[in-house]
């Protein structure tokens, strides 16, 4: 082990694990193989944050347990968005890749914002190569991950639409499909619908979280949509998709929701249809 290594600057559910690492090779000098717990919580795409630590500790001489055996670690806030790092992937035919970090929309209900920071995306070039390289390897499956993917390329010095990042990598040639997750109604776009529904790889699923029926309760949610627009969404979607994959998150019992609200709800479920 090189005493010099030092721990690049990572998103934070990285480097906790990381930096406690640092710690145990800094104690562990009797020979020992080292053993690393590796358990992601929340979304998705914590997923894909689980297999690029796995990776990098395997690369270090880990092992894997299931059992903790350290604590937490530094928790500054992120500086960048690391490349090139080691994946041990869960699946030899699916597989995640992360196209940002961060949430700005700071829903009422939702933490994410306060622990992954804000949104930061990766550069395109870097993303449409990892999938090139997972089609290459034989991988059938590719789903991009973002906390609101809608929201990619927005901070990136050269900005480009989400829906342009799918066209590239669906330009690439391959017995392959894809799909992405998760979507925010607030930054949905005609154009999205339209560069899903006209591609050669792109899965007809969305997954287009509502939250609620009710217009007072997405206020006091701060989504920043309404129910006629998420509607609108849905109707033009189908429109141009009719075999069209339908899902959702729903909130139910938000502080404050009286029955009525409640009962806008369901009948929105009842409207869409979802899968």
């Amino acid at each position: 082990m090189d005493e010099s290594f030092t721990i690049p600057s990572l998103p934070q559910s990285m480097r906790l694990t990381c930096e406690a690492v640092r710690q145990i090779m800094q104690v562990r000098k009797r020979g020992e193989k080292p053993l690393a717990m590796v358990h992601t919580y929340g979304c998705q795409q914590n997923a894909a944050d689980g297999e690029r630590m796995k990776g990098m500790l395997r690369e270090m001489g880990f092992s894997f347990t299931d059992s903790p055996v350290f604590e937490r670690g530094d928790e500054s806030p992120d500086q960048q968005i690391p490349e090139g790092l080691p994946i041990v992937r869960e699946s030899d035919s699916r597989a995640f890749v992360t196209v940002m970090y961060g949430c700005n929309n700071f829903c009422s209900y939702c933490i994410v914002p306060y622990v992954r920071g804000r949104e930061r995306s990766r550069e395109p070039d870097r993303i449409v190569e990892e999938c090139r390289e997972l089609i290459a390897q034989g991988y059938k499956e590719i789903t991009l991950l973002g906390q609101n993917v809608n929201s990619y390329g927005k901070t990136l010095s050269q900005p480009i639409s989400f829906s342009e990042l799918l066209r590239r990598i669906d330009a690439i040639d391959g017995d392959y499909r894809l799909r992405f997750m998760t979507s925010h109604p607030k930054d949905a776009t005609h154009e999205l619908m339209d560069t899903m529904a006209g591609s050669r790889h792109i899965a007809h699923h969305l997954h287009l979280p509502f939250q609620s029926g009710n217009d007072r309760i997405l206020r006091e949610m701060n989504r920043h949509y309404d129910r006629e627009k998420y509607l609108s969404l849905v109707r033009y979607a189908k429109e141009k998709m009719p075999d069209l994959s339908l899902t959702s998150d729903v909130i139910v019992g938000f502080p404050g929701e009286t029955y009525e609200e409640f009962c806008d709800t369901l009948s929105l479920i009842r409207e869409v249809g979802f899968t």
